[in-house]
């Protein structure tokens, strides 16, 4: 079957690597009318994306690919001539995004309203959020399950006052039916996002905890320093070494040490996990890790260097 690998950068209109977008290619004629399966592709976190365009032909010919790539409201389009052939050979198409629309009070509700629903309905399908999460479907994800663990269902969703000088950041409060409240930005620079410390932050608290775990199960002092190292300060190996031996004098078995998401606290910027797992002494052994986050960063509060 002939085909082409497509490989190329999403950039924003600003010339911005942009991350997790959709990407959809698809052949065409010589004349770039569409004429083929189309294949779908998602830009990794420095923004670009591979994908095999495929062919019903089994001979080389000459045509196109034709490129739509979709994020935060945006939408780029590209094509670039290529010869197919059972080679698959490899063309370089890079797309940039138009700026996303004005964000108006409504748009922005609609966006609140459908995380709301996303965190109430666990079936619901997220096709039309997920284009506005930042770090993209997984971060989503894992979001949706922490938030459910927060608020229940949410029951209330509010606007917050505006700042006069950003028209175009909206902030609420969603009311969960555990009593709790937590709070979501809507708001477009270039692209327009769904910002929140869950959705930002909860995918990589889960990350932090999984390394931390494995870690200390396979008694890696140098990988325990590297994971407790979120701010390029030198975590001491000899520290982590210590670490790691009281884990396995507490623990039966440390790789069977479990976490779970406890708790979010916004106004301390930190989330709480807990470590579970059968104690040496017999019964279960627990430990509560706070993980404090900020600037992109995230990190153990409290553990001495």
């Amino acid at each position: 079957m002939a085909s082409a690998t497509v490989s190329g950068l999403v950039v924003d209109a600003r010339g911005m690597p942009v991350s997790h977008a959709l990407v959809i290619v698809r052949a065409a004629d010589a004349s770039c009318r569409p004429i083929e399966h189309d294949a779908g592709a998602v830009s990794d976190e420095r923004g670009e994306f591979v994908v095999v365009v495929p062919t019903d032909r089994d001979v080389f010919f000459s045509g196109c690919v034709l490129a739509r790539a979709e994020s935060g409201g945006a939408v780029g389009l590209a094509d670039a001539m290529v010869e197919f052939s059972t080679e698959s050979p490899r063309i370089r198409l890079d797309v940039r995004l138009d700026r996303s629309p004005l964000l108006t009070a409504d748009g922005a509700r609609s966006l609140a309203g459908l995380l709301a629903n996303a965190i109430n309905d666990p079936a619901r399908h997220t096709a039309d959020l997920e284009p506005h999460i930042l770090h993209g479907p997984e971060a989503l994800r894992v979001g949706l399950e922490l938030y459910r663990k927060v608020l229940g269902r949410v029951t209330d969703v509010s606007m917050l006052p505006r700042e006069a000088h950003d028209p175009e950041r909206f902030r609420f409060e969603f009311r969960g039916v555990t009593g709790r409240t937590s709070h979501v930005d809507v708001y477009r620079e270039v692209l327009t996002r769904v910002h929140s410390p869950l959705l930002d932050y909860g995918f990589r608290s889960e990350r932090f905890v999984t390394a931390y775990l494995r870690a200390i199960s396979s008694g890696d002092a140098v990988m325990l320093a590297r994971v407790l190292n979120p701010d390029d300060i030198d975590f001491p190996v000899e520290r982590a070494r210590e670490m790691i031996v009281d884990y396995r004098l507490r623990y039966a078995d440390t790789a069977t040490i479990r976490a779970e998401f406890v708790d979010l606290n916004e106004r301390t910027s930190s989330m709480t996990w807990r470590l579970r797992g059968a104690g040496r002494a017999g019964g279960e052994e627990t430990e509560l890790i706070e993980l404090g986050f900020g600037d992109g960063l995230i990190g153990v509060r409290g553990l001495e260097r």
